[in-house]
């Protein structure tokens, strides 16, 4: 035993003794070990500088958003730099040896680890930045751009415009400023959100009109549909009628545009809805197009011009020496004071000695180089623009940077030069380094010369005026050939062909150098000649593309000259059907960039030979035989591949296709296996460099995706035939020290045997080990995951996600972050049909502090968003930061709260956050079936939180309620603050007794048990300090018949509101709510059975602010089948809605007026009893049978801007003619108002539409004793329903014109028996729609049986139902009706024949001469018709369906163009008095025509 004792205590001595030495050895060499540190720190501060530096020169190229895995390091790397080695001293005097020690072993670690793993990840940054996406207005803006007073009137002439017209012409010379202005204007209104959308869009020339619409739809966000049904251009316009107020401006127009091709019809939208602005230099261009308004920009004012020079020169605006000034003035006018000259002069002039600057003066004056250019014949601006040119360009000292522009001169006008292109091409004609970044930086020298400019999207372009000269001064080098007759010049370097449907016919290769760009505007087949490229032997650069519309352009195959470029470095082909393309892979070993898009190939030629070849681009390619990827497969030279969207025709079948087990280790990879698509326009995304969608490529074998996927910084997996796989991370991705540590999006669809994203339970995590630490977006969808983690959290999860995205995740259980997770970065979360019970954890919820977006759709389990403590047992709230600033973060950004289909939620939020939530814009709540409030407690939640503050959710803009019947409130009643009856009383209590307030300012208080002291039944006795407004006595009681909005609530900044299907709920507002609501635009309500008033008298408490006028700002009303409506607001309050411009009700079976009745109206005097509505455009009334007015006997309505009256099922309101009055003198216009039932002016009405009313005739001359001219300002008349009509017009008829009558339905009124009389019908001249359905009485269409018709511009026709007519018209020979496109008629008995010739007319007619223009003829049950016209061939006609017409011989043509269009009239008929189902029918027949037109060629 002794021994034993022995043993263990030598033992227990050496091993102390052992650590002992150990710490001594930390302690005496310290300072070895900060020496060490302190030099490592050095290396990664020089690191540090260097990764900034990438990242300020990735900015320069638009690569705005820093990669999270770069500024991660950034942040470690920040760490470490600031670290302090230095050890703590005990009471500040001496050092502490055991602070010392530990410091020691810290530093020792940070040196020989931390560190110099640190340094090492910096090579592996491919790149530290990618682009920001599709960018708005702001992109376009110069950086430095100055505002000028001469340039203020033309912009304030600008803004007017877009508020009055939708086509706008802003003309100009080359370089006065036109595209600045535009963008300017873009800028500001796309700021101050006058228009919901602006699209920047710079117009090429020849025009592309594919181009314009891809861009177009892109930043619509539309993806175009390659459907027979729509073309882009109809689903662009479709796009366009939906989106709201937008503004296009279309940049640079040389030529007539034809936008309706390109979806844009202005012209069919209200002024300022859907507005182009045009800039142009030419007149004739607004002529052509019908652009009425035209603004003239002219040159600088030389005192702004000097401005401008000097602001660049010399980088101040504050003017300069006298000595300067005369030579600064000769500057400015030598450049004709137009900007886009004098901006890059005086940058040239910056790097100037001040003393030489009379130097740069007369070489500008000089006019040596004119007439050696042969250029003096040409207009001014070019004249202005030589010296300008060969100034700046000699002043570039890079030699590179010189070809860099000459290169760009040779693209077309306007063209928008992608950077990557450039690059490549650049590359291929002189020796640059792999990675661009020198070619990147000549860019940026031409862009600071302002001899380039930015454009879209990683894009560059040329100013076509420089272009221009451009041309002109080096057409020694450079040479542009427009047409296939021009034969290439001796010498040329640079050469471009922009050529129609054919190669030129004399073209000698050996005179070009290294570049040959070929564009084609070529859309069926083209033959290649075979020896176009002998003699090319110097050639380094090709790119041929095809501008085919759609589809590729035939070549057959590559010529065999092409084996003669023996130097070619850099190939681009695009839209071609190539065939065999063999013949590459002969003398072409030199080859580097290879870009196939869009390409029709047999069989993808072994490139492995090709032992230079680095680049190669596959993208929406055809492949007829063999697997392509398995000879990109060998290609073990390539570092940069993009192989997208092909078509490569290969079976899946795994018993037939190998495997690709390996692939080179790229530094830069594109691989995406969606579906094939030949109209795929988009452009690749060049800012992310490992990118991987396998899709339908299921031939990788499961090492191959491993190895692509742990390296991607995007990938994209549908694993719906994985069975045995249950995780992605390690499943798939082993756990590792960087396991996906690139990763930035990743998106899994369809994996129904996954149960979760990673597993870290049974795996060891190493300290420090990070899992999707960098990632930025996460999509599931049909993802069968029961969690994100089965485990505990790695390091770092989920750190630097912004957006969240779970659809159809139908597994999901209880909480989807169970555990406490840091989501400080999260800003986007949408989640559809996912199973889980609650969303967060309550101190994940805390971390959401830049959470902008919440929608949830559809998740019928939810109970919670945030989990309550009571829940579960296990899981507690982190009670360890109670700092109240950590509460009031929460939720702190978020703008957009949309709740949908949520049947199991009571209410969105705890009753805590009803006061943090400062920035929440817009909240949709809909189809949640037992949602009773936006704010509650939790039931086990004890306690009573009281709000204290009145100004809760004072952002909210937008609020939509929409089918949520059991919806009450905002929040319950008794979370309302209360008011002490008696002050002093008061006052002498507080402090006293328990409070029974519980205390707002814990940051979880929403989450804890509150206190036993307080419950719900206990009223607080707190005072809380209230403003004058809103003071009241004794505590207010909400509820349902006062609103949904209860005080301190008073959505003062709300703009829209949509209330819909909610049960009980008998007003909308108080008083005091309603005028506190100064920003509200638009009210709509529908569906609400119990709604009796928006606005109601009753006394919440508060004051009632009699005689206060409410929603001064609201512009749209719309109440919508609530059958208990009264009224929409008090008369009484209603008097100032001088800013409504549309109302509507429909379905109101209760209503009496649209302004109700006030308790003290009686006590009103007389000049209060106006309602002004001096801006209302549209009134529409339906289905309102007990209205008698608009008002109370003591009111009347002042409304002098009606455009657009429908009234239908008004039968108690007493109208028994109506006319739109034109005429001046009489009775005065107040007093005549007011005897109107309808109570008001409407001298300007374009749009009139009757239904179901008791009315005999709508013009009553007689009785209103008319006897000068009627001119009516009518341009769309609709009349339904209306049995008792007989006639239009009574009475001197002569007196009455509808000079500006386009449309015209009748429908319904059986006692009519003409529908004009002979004087009124010669005055139609603009009439271009006619319908007439199911009048029983009528017998023709003009009363006199002899007038001939004659209707100008009358194009459709549509006659049903109309069984006692005999006729349409009568015609003459020189024919009436020249525009006529369409005749429609069907179920007319008693119809012989439809155009009844003028008597003594026997000769034959051309149809050319009568209806020129006549396209389409659809007769339908015309039982005793025999002839249309009967000395007129109508077999001509190009579409024709006549069916059940026995006695007319006239066959039909293919009936299935009809069909479609009897699809759309039967809709229409179930749509009567659309305003709109005009031009709708005007869309659908030009679509059809086109359809007609194409399968006739």
């Amino acid at each position: 035993m002794e021994k034993m004792a022995m043993d263990i205590a030598k033992a227990f001595i050496l091993c102390f003794s052992k650590e002992a030495w150990e710490e001594l050895k930390y302690l005496c060499n310290y300072k070895s070990y900060v020496k060490d540190f302190e030099n490592e720190r050095r290396k990664l501060s020089d690191e540090v500088k260097e990764v900034n530096l990438r990242i300020d020169e990735a900015k320069e190229n638009n690569k705005t958003i820093v990669h999270p895995r770069v500024q991660g390091w950034l942040d470690r790397a920040d760490i470490l730099v600031q670290h302090d080695p230095q050890p703590t001293k005990c009471f500040g005097l001496c050092t502490n040896c055991f602070s010392q020690v530990e410091q020691a072993k810290k530093i020792e670690n940070l040196t020989k680890e931390v560190i110099p793993k640190l340094i090492a990840e910096v090579k592996e940054f491919p790149e530290v930045a990618r682009s920001a996406g599709v960018p708005g207005m702001e992109y376009h803006s110069q950086d430095e751009f100055m505002s000028f007073e001469s340039r203020m009137e033309n912009f304030e002439e600008l803004m007017k415009a877009l508020e009055d017209e939708n086509e706008i012409g802003l003309l100009g010379m080359g370089g006065t400023g036109k595209s600045t202005m535009a963008i300017e204007v873009g800028k500001y209104v796309e700021k101050s959100k006058l228009f919901d959308k602006v699209i920047f869009i710079e117009v090429s020339t020849p025009v592309d009109e594919k181009r314009i619409r891809d861009e177009i739809a892109k930043k619509l966000g539309l993806h175009l549909e390659e459907e027979k049904r729509w073309t882009h251009a109809e689903q662009i316009w479709n796009m366009i009628a939906n989106i709201g107020k937008l503004l296009i401006i279309l940049d640079n127009v040389w030529e007539k545009l034809n936008l309706e091709n390109m979806g844009i019809q202005p012209r069919f939208h209200s002024k300022g809805r859907c507005c182009v602005l045009l800039t142009s230099r030419y007149e004739d261009v607004c002529t052509q197009m019908r652009f009425q308004k035209r603004i003239k920009l002219e040159a600088l004012p030389e005192e702004d011009a000097l401005k401008l020079f000097f602001f660049h020169a010399m980088k101040t605006s504050q003017g300069c020496p006298n000595n300067l000034k005369n030579v600064a003035v000769g500057i400015v006018n030598e450049c004709g004071r137009l900007p886009v000259i004098i901006v890059p002069v005086a940058k040239v002039l910056n790097d100037y000695p001040t003393g030489e600057w009379q130097d740069a003066l007369e070489r500008l004056k000089s006019d040596a180089g004119l007439s050696r250019y042969e250029i003096v014949g040409e207009d001014e601006e070019v004249k202005n623009f030589y010296n300008f040119l060969k100034l700046s360009y000699d002043h570039l000292k890079e030699e590179k940077a010189k070809e860099l522009f000459l290169l760009c001169s040779i693209f077309p006008k306007a063209h928008e030069i992608p950077v990557e292109l450039l690059c490549r091409l650049a590359m291929g004609i002189d020796e640059y380094d792999t990675s661009g970044s020198q070619v990147r930086g000549s860019k940026n020298k031409l862009i600071n010369s302002s001899l380039l400019l930015k454009a879209n999207e990683e894009c560059v372009k040329l100013h076509d005026v420089i272009r221009k000269v451009a041309l002109e001064v080096w057409n020694e080098e450079i040479q542009v050939i427009t047409d296939s007759n021009t034969k290439l010049k001796e010498n040329m370097k640079y050469s471009s062909w922009i050529i129609n449907d054919r190669f030129p016919n004399c073209f000698d290769g050996s005179k070009l150098i290294k570049v040959l760009l070929v564009w084609l505007n070529a859309n069926s087949s083209l033959e290649v000649p075979n020896a176009i490229f002998e003699g090319m032997k110097n050639l380094r650069v090709l790119l041929l593309h095809s501008k085919i519309e759609y589809g590729r352009t035939s070549a057959l195959s590559l010529p065999n000259s092409i084996q003669s470029l023996k130097d070619i470095r850099t190939m681009s082909l695009k839209n071609w059907e190539l065939g065999d393309i063999s013949v590459l892979m002969i003398n072409l070993q030199k080859l580097e960039s290879l870009e196939l898009t869009n390409c029709s190939i047999i069989e993808l030629p072994e490139i492995s030979e090709l032992k230079k070849l680095r680049f190669l681009c596959l993208k929406s390619c055809s492949f007829q035989k063999s697997n392509p990827f398995e000879v990109v497969a060998r290609c073990s030279q390539l570092e940069e591949l993009y192989y997208v969207s092909n078509d490569d025709c290969i079976l899946v079948d795994y018993g037939e296709v190998r495997p690709i087990i390996s692939l080179p280790e790229y530094k830069i990879y594109h691989i995406d296996g969606s579906n094939f698509s030949a109209f795929d326009s988009s452009k690749l995304d060049t800012s992310i460099k490992r990118y991987f969608k396998p899709g339908r490529l299921t031939y990788f074998s499961k090492e191959t995706i491993k190895s692509l996927a742990t390296r991607a910084e995007i990938l994209e997996l549908l694993l719906f035939d994985e069975t045995d796989l249950n995780n992605l991370i390690p499943s798939t991705v082993s756990i590792g020290d960087r396991a996906m540590e690139d990763l930035i999006k990743l998106s899994l669809k369809k994996c129904y045997n996954m149960k979760c994203l990673i597993h870290t339970d049974h795996h060891q995590l190493k300290s420090g080990a990070t899992v999707f630490s960098n990632l930025v977006e996460l999509q599931l969808d049909e993802v069968y995951v029961r969690e994100i983690c089965y485990g505990s959290y790695p390091d770092g999860f989920l750190r630097q996600l912004e957006k969240l995205e779970l659809k159809f995740c139908q597994k999901l259980e209880t909480t989807l972050f169970k555990d406490k997770l840091v989501l400080r970065n999260l800003k986007s979360i949408y989640l559809e049909e996912c199973s889980m019970m609650y969303l967060f954890h309550p101190s994940t919820a805390q971390s959401l502090t830049l959470l902008e977006t919440l929608k949830i759709v559809n998740c019928s389990k939810l109970k919670y968003i945030i989990r309550d403590e009571e829940s579960s047992v296990e899981e507690k709230a982190d009670d360890e930061d109670r700092n109240p600033r950590n509460h009031n973060s929460m939720f702190s950004k978020l703008k957009l709260l949309s709740v949908q289909g949520c049947e199991t939620l009571e209410f969105i939020l705890s009753i805590c956050f009803c006061e943090d939530l400062p920035l929440l814009e817009t909240v949709e709540l809909s189809k949640c079936k037992n949602l009773r409030y936006m704010f509650d407690q939790y039931p086990k939640q004890g306690g009573l939180r009281q709000m204290q503050n009145e100004n809760i959710l004072r952002s909210l803009k937008v609020m939509s309620i929409d089918d949520v019947p059991l919806f009450v409130n905002i929040y319950p009643e008794c979370y309302l603050p209360q008011k002490s009856t008696n002050t002093s009383e008061g006052s002498k209590e507080k402090g006293k007794g328990p409070s029974c307030n519980v205390s707002w300012w814990d940051p979880l208080s929403c989450f804890h048990p509150k206190s036993e002291t307080t419950s719900k039944d206990e009223p607080s006795t707190s005072e809380t300090a209230q403003p004058d407004h809103i003071a009241s006595q004794g505590k207010y009681v909400g509820n349902r018949a006062n609103g949904i909005f209860t005080p301190p609530l008073y959505p003062c900044n709300l703009r829209e509101m949509n209330i819909r299907d909610i049960s009980n709920l008998r007003s909308l507002f108080s008083i005091s709510i309603a005028s506190s609501m100064s920003f509200l635009e638009e009210l709509v309500v529908s569906n609400c059975d119990e709604l009796e008033q928006i606005v109601t008298e009753e006394v919440d408490g508060h004051h009632h602010m009699k005689g206060n006028s409410i929603f001064p700002n609201v512009r749209t009303i719309e109440i919508k089948q609530c059958y208990k409506f009264e009224y929409v607001f008090p008369a009484s309050c209603s008097r100032n809605l001088v800013r409504l411009e549309s109302l509507l009700i429909d379905g109101a079976s209760q209503l009496k007026y649209v302004f109700g009745k006030s308790c003290d109206d009686d006590n009103l005097p007389d000049h209060q009893n106006q309602i002004d509505l001096s801006a209302l455009n549209k009134l529409s009334l339906k289905g309102v049978p007990n209205m008698v007015r608009m008002c109370p006997e003591n009111y009347y309505v002042k409304a002098m801007s009606l455009q657009h009256i429908s009234l239908e099922e008004c039968v108690q309101l007493p109208i028994n003619c109506f006319i739109d009055l034109s005429i001046e003198g009489g009775e005065g216009q107040e007093q005549l108002s007011r005897k109107r039932p309808i109570g008001m002016h409407l001298c300007k009405l374009k749009h009139l539409a009757l239904g179901s009313m008791e009315m005999e005739n709508l013009y009553d001359l007689e009785k209103l004793q008319i006897a000068g001219p009627v001119d009516s300002s009518l341009e769309t008349l609709l009349l339904g329903g209306l049995d008792k009509l007989r006639s239009i017009c009574v009475g001197p008829k002569h007196h009455l014109s509808f000079q500006k009558l386009s449309k015209l339905k009748i429908f319904g009124c059986h006692q009519m028996k003409f529908i004009f009389s002979a004087p009124i019908s010669r005055k139609l001249p603009y009439l271009k729609h006619l319908w007439l359905i199911q009048c029983k009485e009528l017998e023709r269409i003009i009363e006199d049986d002899d007038e001939e018709c004659y209707f100008p511009n009358l194009q459709f026709i549509n006659v049903a139902n109309c069984h006692r007519l005999k006729c349409l018209f009568s015609i003459s020979t020189f024919g009436g009706l020249p525009q006529l496109r369409a005749l429609v008629i069907g179920n007319a008995l008693r119809l012989e024949q439809v155009f009844e010739m003028k008597q003594g007319t026997t000769q034959e007619l051309d149809i050319k001469h009568v209806f020129p223009m006549l396209f389409m003829i659809l007769l339908q049950d015309l039982t005793i018709l025999h002839t249309i016209c009967s000395t007129i061939d109508f077999r001509t006609v190009m579409l024709r369906e006549v069916n059940a017409c026995p006695h007319l011989f006239l066959p039909s043509t293919d009936s299935k163009f009809f069909e479609s269009y009897m699809r759309w009239l039967q809709k229409s008929e179930r749509n009567e008095g659309n305003m709109d189902e005009f031009d709708l029918l005007e869309q659908h027949f030009n679509r059809l025509r086109q359809m007609a037109e194409k399968r006739r060629r």
